[in-house]
């Protein structure tokens, strides 16, 4: 009893990279966030126009802020924990406190491209795994026990005989008993020339068969070929991180709460500084009246805390006129 099964004709097509809806939203937050840098930095260099300036970098912060904020709230109430989103927002609104807007801005878009480009790169991986795994055909015609049906794909068994007809992709890993062929192996080993198969080679599943019948013995599983195999193997090495990458990640959570905690600390330390310096300063010399001078202009409390505080977090040293609005403020307190 023979059941004739059309054969099916392979019309290979090459991977397309699709956009997720994700990655979508994540190109278009960094254009966002780079069109507002843009325009900001005409605004305030070339237009010299105060609406252009802060309507470009107002975008800048709320495109590239809003996605980075999300995902450090996300950490710090759900997964209890802080990260580099969190330290990067705060290093961009510090920015922004002193008047070094711009700065904010280009760090928000490096940052919201950095992260737009791991997650392309994740998907041109996941689309690689994708395609690879379209190369398995849903069954193959099988004779076994003499009679020759279709079958799924994991209904096939080792010592079936495939029959594999021109055009059709091969269903698993056989050796061909009877007829000779070409097999295009490209798909698999990457070679671009035929391969010819005589009775005794094996053929590899996923690969697809040219010009000649053939049957062949299946030597291994569906589970078990080449080509699962090779999914296998792609998929463990998306999954498996470098040594780098897990130490980073080890240590994200930590660094960013010891940065945070040292803020309060240093802004101790530079306190007890200042007041070191106010102690001393009936015994300031004439050649320093200047720079006294220079303390009446830095009279807010706020100013002078956003100063210190993103002088801090950046992890650099005080300017001289971050100092002058320290010693100002307790020069006025007195």
């Amino acid at each position: 009893m023979t059941t004739t099964i059309p054969s099916q004709t392979v019309t290979r097509t090459p991977p397309r990279f699709v956009l997720t809806p994700k990655l979508k939203t994540a190109i278009t937050m960094t254009a966002l966030t780079l069109l507002g840098l843009i325009t900001g930095l005409l605004g305030e260099h070339t237009l010299d126009n105060e609406y252009v300036k802060w309507g470009g970098y107002g975008l800048a912060y709320l495109a590239g802020g809003i996605p980075a904020g999300r995902e450090a709230l996300h950490s710090l109430f759900v997964e209890r924990k802080l990260d580099v989103d969190l330290l990067m927002v705060l290093a961009a609104l510090g920015a922004a406190s002193i008047g070094q807007t711009a700065d904010g801005a280009i760090l928000l878009f490096l940052f919201s491209l950095s992260n737009t480009l791991q997650d392309w790169a994740m998907g041109r991986t996941k689309r690689a795994i994708e395609a690879l795994m379209d190369l398995n055909p849903e069954g193959a015609t099988v004779r076994r026990d003499g009679v020759e049906k279709w079958c799924e794909l994991g209904d096939i068994r080792i010592g079936d005989l495939l029959v594999v007809k021109p055009g059709e992709r091969i269903a698993a890993d056989a050796r061909v008993v009877t007829g000779n062929t070409s097999v295009d192996e490209s798909p698999i080993t990457g070679e671009s020339r035929p391969i010819d198969k005589a009775p005794g080679a094996e053929l590899a599943s996923g690969t697809v068969n040219l010009n000649g019948s053939v049957e062949a013995e299946v030597i291994r599983p569906a589970g078990e070929s080449t080509l699962a195999r090779l999914v296998a193997l792609m998929e463990d090495a998306q999954t498996q991180k470098s040594r780098t990458e897990t130490l980073s990640e080890r240590w994200e959570s930590p660094y960013a709460t010891l940065v945070l905690l040292a803020v309060p600390l240093r802004l101790l330390q530079l306190a007890l500084q200042a007041l070191k310096v106010l102690c001393s300063a009936p015994r300031l010399s004439t050649r320093t009246r200047p720079v006294r001078t220079t303390l009446l202009r830095f009279r807010s409390p706020r100013a002078m805390f956003s100063r210190l505080s993103t002088a801090l977090a950046s992890g650099g040293r005080l300017s001289a006129q971050m100092v002058s609005s320290v010693l100002c403020q307790a020069t006025t307190s007195v």
